[in-house]
């Protein structure tokens, strides 16, 4: 059975402890509200007190305890848990958003950073409770079996990088995912630059392209599944161009290497 770690019950105490009063009453409250998001087991006396407290402080919404306990838990474990995939995050997104609009029509002693905390981790919640499959781990066969399924071949720019390379993309606008191929493509040091894709998007201005993500290349033949930092809708242009490590966010295209137009 899971047991909350020191750090978790300090964070949620503190928690409680700011959204507390300086009636002794209110303290009460905030201790059985933390206890209960804990999942500590409460005595009959405990559960009338919170009744009775609950009814003495209406404004109180105890459910937005046991969802600030979810958000810490959630921040703690950060630091190990793996990047989402696009498409799993906006869903995500998506759901937080429904659920502090919804909690914004009634009172609640969550504020601030708090409410945003709370409903990304509620969304993350109801997202796991879900039997709905990751649609960010599709595989080159599935891309290549949508309907729309498109084959384009890289062209070399000027940027001699890029001249012996060759390869293709496979994409989908329909499942908004693809994989890319590369032979030739120069070994990169990574600590020094990356590649990067961008993808250019009809429903987008030009001067903005998608990042598509970095990656690294060690001049053989290898393939990289394409990682949208946000949704395409109608793909018109992908392009390689080197950057630093990590990639940026607006390129000067002056490395520009590699374009596939469909």
């Amino acid at each position: 059975m899971y047991e909350p770690s020191k750090e978790f019950r300090h964070s949620v105490s503190r928690g409680a402890n700011h959204l507390s009063t300086s009636t002794t009453s209110k303290q009460r409250l905030n201790e059985l509200l933390a206890d209960r998001a804990l999942g500590e087991d409460a005595s009959k006396d405990d559960e009338k007190d919170l009744a009775r407290l609950l009814a003495e402080f209406p404004e109180v919404d105890p459910d937005s305890y046991a969802i600030a306990a979810a958000a810490i838990h959630l921040a703690l474990l950060a630091a190990r848990l793996e990047r989402l995939p696009n498409r799993v995050r906006h869903r995500l997104l998506g759901i937080a958003n429904s659920i502090a609009g919804s909690r914004r029509s009634r009172p609640s002693p969550v504020r601030g950073p708090w409410l945003g905390w709370a409903a990304a981790a509620a969304a993350t919640l109801l997202w796991i409770a879900q039997p709905t499959r990751s649609i960010g781990s599709f595989t080159l066969g599935e891309v290549q079996d949508a309907s729309d399924s498109i084959s384009i071949a890289w062209s070399p720019t000027a940027d001699p990088g890029g001249a012996l390379a060759t390869g293709n993309v496979v994409w989908s606008d329909q499942l908004k995912a693809g994989f890319m191929s590369f032979d030739g493509l120069p070994a990169n040091a990574p600590e020094e630059n990356q590649y990067q894709l961008w993808i250019f998007d009809a429903e987008r201005p030009a001067e903005y392209p998608v990042d598509g993500g970095v990656f690294n290349s060690t001049g053989t033949a290898f393939s990289v599944p394409i990682d949208p930092k946000i949704d395409v809708e109608n793909a018109t242009l992908f392009a390689i161009t080197l950057e630093r490590p990590g990639g940026v966010v607006v390129s000067s295209r002056e490395r520009l290497l590699l374009t596939a137009t469909p």
